[in-house]
Parts: structure tokens; C-alpha cells; sequence
């Protein structure tokens, strides 16, 4: 039994050693083919023609369109709070109730003011009908009393005769047809005063006109009675005495008949203050307006606005309501590269982190200021439908496409070998290696694009490093691929 065990432990290792040997056997066989044949196997791509994008990186958030600190505009203490956080509002809904008493006060004041005014402006429109007429008809009723006057006079000059009789006895009948009229004109004056249609002037103006009718009626009776009694000089003094009276009658109704022109001024003045009145009861319907604190757009209220009991002045913040439409990203550009970028560029936008939901905006306006820290400017680019689903403050990642160049040469980016600055290509040329000296640009995924060299040219994609101008090289088989892998993988092996 221990003899047993003596052979297997020496069997062992011998067949480790022997694995070993085969690997080095295989490795030394490709060693020394390499050796003798100075041929380089390598793989080989075709440049292409293709376009490449010129892009900018970039950060930021997304922001609603609309979003607005909702702040009181009366002074006054909080007696209603109608929404809470979170909570959707229209256009217009109320939010806020200011303690509108006062307020309410000084349009009721207001609304009474204004229907004074419009009771007084009528009133001046009344009399400035009505005046005229009643100046004009005073005014040739004493012009009709002086030509009686004066006709009276003129007969007791020449003493009584037949027709004078006949004449004073028309007197007495136009002069009572005068006072008539002046008592009917009296009576319904009196009235319309009474009722407060007129003013106390008219009164005074109708019952001067009756005395004076009244006084025509009674010197008629008395011109009528002198004819009849025969003119004595007392009576011819009389009679000039009325000519006088008369006369200063007319001169009396042409005074009041001048006062006709200020009734328009008194109504150019009602409507001024109507007018006035009527401002004022718009500036206080404001005013209670102003206690509700309105929503400007719909949207949602973000935070919890001001509690019951709060006195706020003009412009303390009751709540904030950010609207819910489109949404915008704005994103943080430094200075170095904001002269690449314009409005109406085009930009991809991703949220959060890579692989996020995507969208595809354009840029729609540049601050024309940087910030103060950073000196970063600030891009605002539209989202376009469906972006009202997203929240405001979002993170999110932004390219925007500077430019775009069609018809330019790619090599895949593993053929691209740098040295320092410069940049370089292995040709295939004739079966040898030739390098080109390429200047790089852009990167589109796994290519590059490169100046110096045309499309459809083949280029070493792997094995660069073994190669200088004219080295013989190959293309690398499947087969020997497939070989070279399997040797590795058994080296690998051997070595453990």
C-alpha cells in the first residue's frame, strides 16, 4: 500500500513537468517562426465617409414656464386661507381672503357719493331746459307791459277820447289775460319747487312776474277808469310813473335772461363731479378687490402658504404657485464656450442619471450676463409635449449640437496611434506597413474623424506597435486569430 502511494506521488509532478514542457514546446515553435519570417500579422479596417456631430456638454435643471410668488396687495390680517400645498388652482382662483370691512365701508360711501352727484347733474339738466323758457316768456311779457305803458302815457297825453276808451278797455282785457297766465304760471312754479324739481329762484322769478301782471292788471284798471274820468295831471304823472316801472321790469327780465348762460355751467359742473364720484367708486371696488388674494395662472401651490391670523402688508408672500404646462430645461454654461452656442441650436436632454427618460429641445434664449460666481451663463431650452409631466428642479444633461460636418473621413478610433501631439495611421500599402500622419477631430461612437487621409483606405487596426515604415505585414487569419488565442489560453494554463 505505501508503495503504492511512493509511485503516485512521483507520478505527479512528472506530468505537471510534462504539461509544462508541451507549452513552451508550442511557444518556442512560434517564437522561432517569427524569427525567421519578419512579416507582422495584423487586422485591418476601411476608412469611411460619414458625418460627425460637434456637441457641448452641459448640466441643469428643469424649470416650470410659469412660476410666481403670489403675494398680498392690501394691508390687513388673513381671515381665510383657501388652498394648501400641493392643491391644483385656476386662473383667478382665489387663495387668500384680507379682512375687507374697511374697504367694503369706503364703497358704500363711494356708491352713495356717486348717486348724489347723478341726482344733482339731473337737476342742473332740468333747469337748463326749463330756464330759458321761462326767462324768454318773463322778458316779453315786460316788454309787453312797457308798450302798454307807453301806450297808456301817450293817450293821456292827448287826453280822453273813444278809441282811448276803447283802447284802455283792450288794456284791461290783455293786461288780466297777462295776469292769468302769471298765476298759472305762479302756481305750477310753487308746486314744482315744493316738489324740489326747481330751484327757490324760479319762485321768486314766477312771483315777480305775477306782481308785475297783477300791477298791469291794476294800472289798466286804472288807465280804463282815468278815460273814463277824464285826465287829470296827477294821472298823467301816473302814467309816466308806469313807463318808468315798466321799462326797469324789462331791464330786470334781460338781466335774469343773461343768468341763462351759467345753467350750462352748472351742468358741465355736475358732470365733473359725477365723473369724480365715479372714479372714486372704481378706486374703491378695487380696493375690495385687492383683499382676495388671487391665483395669476393655474397650477399647483408649492409649500404651505400663510395660516389664518397672519397680517400681511402690499406685497407679503402668501404662497407660491408653479404652473403645470410645458416645463423648460435651464442649463449652467461656462464662458469658454458660450460663444459656440446660439439660439434655435438643437439639444438633447437626458433626467437624472444615463439612461433616464430622453427629450429633444432647442435653445430658445441666452442670459446675455454671467453669473457672478463661475462666470457661467444660463441657457434656457424649450422641452417641448410632454415635458408638463416632469417636475421643477429635476437634474438633468444636456448636449448641445454646435455644429455638423458632413462628407469627413472616419478611422476606427483603435487605428488612431498618438505621439505627443501628433497623431498618426498605419496604411496597408502593397503589403507593408506605411504611416500617415493624420490631424484628429471629432469622435462618432467607436470612429474618429481624421484630416490627412480619404476614405476607403485600409488601415492596421491591431498591431500597430510592432510596425515602422516598410515592415512586411499580413493580415491575420481566423485560423492563426483562433491559434494565437488558444496558445495564450494554454500558457496561461501551463502557468498555473
Amino acid at each position: 500500500m505505501r508503495l503504492a502511494h511512493w509511485i503516485l506521488a512521483l507520478a505527479v509532478p512528472v506530468m505537471l513537468v510534462g504539461c509544462v514542457n508541451r507549452a513552451q514546446q508550442a511557444q518556442s515553435k512560434r517564437t522561432e517562426k517569427l524569427a525567421k519570417d519578419p512579416t507582422v500579422l495584423v487586422t485591418l479596417a476601411t476608412t469611411t465617409s460619414g458625418s460627425v456631430e460637434d456637441r457641448l456638454s452641459v448640466t441643469g435643471s428643469i424649470q416650470a414656464q410659469q412660476e410666481s410668488t403670489v403675494g398680498a396687495t392690501a394691508a390687513g390680517r388673513l381671515v381665510a386661507v383657501y388652498v394648501r400645498d400641493g392643491q391644483a388652482v385656476g386662473a383667478g382662483s382665489a387663495i387668500a381672503q384680507v379682512d375687507n370691512t374697511d374697504a367694503a365701508a369706503r364703497l358704500r360711501q363711494a356708491l352713495a357719493q356717486e348717486s348724489q352727484a347723478r341726482a344733482a347733474l339731473n337737476q342742473a339738466m332740468t333747469d337748463s331746459k326749463a330756464g330759458p323758457n321761462r326767462s324768454t316768456a318773463a322778458l316779453q311779457a315786460a316788454q309787453a307791459r312797457l308798450a302798454q305803458a307807453n301806450a297808456r302815457l301817450a293817450l293821456a297825453k292827448k287826453g280822453a277820447r273813444q278809441e282811448e276808451r276803447t283802447q284802455a278797455e283792450w288794456g284791461v282785457k290783455r293786461t288780466k289775460s297777462d295776469l292769468d297766465v302769471a298765476k298759472s304760471d305762479l302756481d305750477r312754479t310753487r308746486k314744482l319747487v315744493n316738489e324740489g324739481v326747481l330751484a327757490g329762484v324760479e319762485m321768486e322769478r314766477a312771483q315777480n312776474s305775477f306782481d308785475n301782471a297783477q300791477a298791469a292788471y291794476n294800472a289798466a284798471l286804472q288807465t280804463l277808469s282815468q278815460v273814463e274820468n277824464a285826465v287829470r295831471p296827477e294821472e298823467l304823472e301816473s302814467a309816466k310813473e308806469e313807463v318808468k316801472a315798466a321799462e326797469a321790469n324789462v331791464r330786470l327780465e334781460r338781466a335774469n335772461k343773461s343768468a341763462d348762460a351759467t345753467l350750462t355751467d352748472q351742468v358741465n359742473q355736475a358732470r365733473a363731479s359725477l365723473r369724480s364720484a365715479s372714479e372714486a367708486v372704481v378706486l374703491a371696488r378695487k380696493g375690495v378687490a385687492d383683499t382676495t388674494v388671487r391665483s395669476p395662472f393655474g397650477g399647483k401651490v408649492s409649500g404651505r402658504p400663510l395660516q389664518v391670523g397672519t397680517v400681511v402688508s402690499p406685497g407679503t408672500v402668501v404662497c407660491t404657485v408653479v404652473g403645470t404646462g410645458d416645463m423648460y430645461f435651464e442649463a449652467k454654461v461656462p464662458s469658454t464656450g458660450i460663444d459656440r452656442v446660439s439660439v434655435g441650436a438643437a439639444v438633447d436632454i437626458v433626467l437624472g442619471k444615463d439612461g433616464g427618460a430622453k427629450y429633444h429641445g432647442q435653445v430658445v434664449s441666452i442670459d446675455p450676463a454671467a453669473s457672478g460666481v463661475g462666470r457661467v451663463f444660463t441657457l434656457r431650452v424649450s422641452l417641448g409635449e410632454g415635458s408638463g409631466l416632469l417636475k421643477s428642479g429635476m437634474f438633468a444633461k444636456g448636449s448641445i449640437l454646435l455644429s455638423e460636418r458632413e462628407g469627413v473621413t472616419l478611422v476606427p478610433s483603435q487605428a488612431l496611434v498618438r505621439d505627443g501631439e501628433q497623431a498618426y495611421v498605419i496604411v496597408a500599402e502593397g503589403g507593408k506597413a506605411k504611416r500617415v500622419t493624420v490631424q484628429a477631430g471629432l469622435v462618432k461612437g467607436k470612429f474618429t474623424e481624421v484630416k490627412g487621409i480619404s476614405s476607403g483606405i485600409e488601415v492596421v487596426t491591431a498591431g500597430q506597435q510592432f510596425l515602422v515604415d516598410g515592415t512586411p505585414i499580413r493580415v491575420e487569419t481566423a485560423e492563426e486569430k483562433a491559434a494565437s488565442t488558444t496558445g495564450k489560453s494554454s500558457d496561461s494554463q501551463g502557468g498555473k
